[in-house]
């Protein structure tokens, strides 16, 4: 199973049309901010993929907002690669 994060931006609907059989989430699903649900989501799925298209791209708020884009771009990304070592 191929997990796409982000599923609801607009990389993510472009990949529906590549990949329609992945599974797409976004935030209200999992929060890839939060590393507990992150990790509990991943063992219910055991996606053998994971495809991060989450992201904080609305640069003008990026950077009046700098603490939110870096908990989304930066440490959203680690979560996933905690998750990807652990799968």
């Amino acid at each position: 199973m191929i997990l796409i994060t982000g599923g609801k931006g607009q990389l993510g609907q472009c990949l529906k049309h590549f990949l329609p059989e992945a599974v797409y989430v976004d935030v209200d699903e999992c929060d890839i901010t939060n590393e507990s649900q992150l990790f509990e989501f991943s063992k219910k799925f055991r996606p053998q993929f994971i495809i991060n298209c989450a992201a904080y791209t609305h640069v003008d708020n990026c950077e009046k907002e700098p603490e939110l884009a870096k908990k989304i771009n930066e440490d959203g990304a680690l979560n996933l690669a905690k998750v990807c070592n652990e799968l």
